[in-house]
């Protein structure tokens, strides 16, 4: 097993938030404000079949992924709490990958339930529009 140093952590931790500030070009607070209205919005405009407006917010891959099928349900979110785990420069696009966790109902009227999932989020470095959910990956 591998110790690690409180202050490894920290550093690790202020450098993430020095790229993250330059990346993402505003508080990183509010981009995460931003991510956890996304999700909301995704997990609305999904539940009640209108993945049309998905199509703001999504790459044209993963929009095509959410599209390509499964039934129709009726979630609701309980809580939701987002981390910033990630953020980089690469190729001219910016990447940010968001941990969401926190409980919903997958069904009207059910127990909610945990859940947990990374959410890897795409943008140009120069103009163009702004973040695009490019991929989610189900950790439970």
């Amino acid at each position: 097993m591998r110790t690690v140093a409180f202050e490894d952590i920290v550093d690790a931790t202020k450098q993430l938030c020095i790229e993250a500030n330059l990346v993402l070009g505003q508080d990183v607070l509010a981009a995460l404000r931003a991510a956890r209205e996304s999700f909301i919005r995704l997990q609305v405009a999904s539940d009640n079949g209108r993945l049309e407006e998905a199509r703001e917010v999504t790459t044209g891959e993963m929009f095509d992924a959410l599209s390509g099928g499964g039934a129709r349900r009726q979630t609701g979110v309980v809580t939701l709490q987002a981390d910033l785990l990630e953020v980089e420069t690469e190729s001219g696009r910016h990447r940010a990958s968001v941990r969401f966790s926190g409980l919903r109902r997958n069904a009207a009227g059910a127990e909610p339930a945990g859940f947990e999932e990374i959410w890897n989020l795409v943008r140009p470095v120069e103009g163009g529009r702004g973040w695009l959910l490019a991929g989610i990956q189900q950790m439970h």
